[in-house]
Formats: C-alpha cells, sequence, structure tokens
C-alpha cells in the first residue's frame, strides 16, 4: 500500500524534552510501521528545528521527498 499523507509536522516543547508530532506526521509514521510506503507533503523552516524534523521523518522511513524546506 501506498500513501501521500498532507499536513503538519509540530513539536511539543516542555522545559525538560520535546516530542515530534502532528495527526499527519503520526498516521504516516504508524502507516510505515505496519508496511505502507508513506510519504509525507508538508514544509519545514530553514533552521536547526527544520533539520532535525528532516531528520526525523527519515528515521521514520517516511519518504521526505515531498517536504519544502523554507
Amino acid at each position: 500500500m501506498k500513501a501521500l499523507v498532507f499536513g503538519e509536522i509540530i513539536w511539543d516543547k516542555y522545559p525538560e524534552d520535546e516530542y515530534i508530532g502532528g495527526a499527519p506526521l503520526n498516521f504516516a509514521a504508524h502507516a510505515t510501521r505496519l508496511g505502507a510506503d508513506c510519504a509525507l507533503c508538508s514544509a519545514v523552516g530553514a533552521d536547526k528545528l527544520g533539520q532535525k524534523s528532516l531528520a526525523a521523518v527519515r528515521e521514520f522511513g517516511i519518504d521526505t521527498a515531498f517536504i519544502y524546506e523554507n
């Protein structure tokens, strides 16, 4: 199964830690874990957190070809 998921990548930031998420990203990550071939259509900033987001998405095994780097 292939899926192209559209939506945001967000970070929940707390004084002691931060967590990547957002419903579209979470869906794509779980679908990938279940064997789907997923890509995420989104955007990230041209900053440290944007690069960290791309690295995390790649670690989940999600295709980043449709993530715009602004």
